[in-house]
């Protein structure tokens, strides 16, 4: 959809964004890791905060402890994701190369 009409004032923001999703700068999978993963963590970590609201406390720590273990997981995922996702697809490079320029780090050490 091009034309995403303004999310109304009485809609919460965050489900007006699930079903119309901003788009993401630039070709590819984006400029930092892999934006899937990165949703999945941003994802868990407002579940998680969203559980303060219910009344069935131990409903709502049992889905506090399964959001605690998807970021956990996904955290420890990202390098692999990140290479999955530039490394399969249209367009994608099978051996990425790192980056010409030296890391700051070395630079600081000449």
């Amino acid at each position: 959809m091009d034309d995403v009409p303004i999310c109304p004032e009485w809609w919460p923001a965050m489900l007006w964004k699930l079903h119309f999703p901003p788009k993401r700068p630039g070709p590819g999978p984006g400029p930092i890791n892999y934006p899937p993963a990165i949703d999945s963590i941003m994802a868990s970590l407002t579940i998680h905060s969203l559980t303060y609201m219910l009344l069935d406390k131990a409903a709502a720590q049992k889905v506090r402890d399964v959001a605690e273990q998807t970021i956990s997981a996904t955290g420890k995922q990202l390098t692999q994701l990140h290479l999955d996702s530039v490394t399969t697809g249209p367009g994608a490079d099978p051996r990425p190369t790192p980056h010409p320029e030296p890391h700051p780090d070395k630079l600081a050490a000449r």
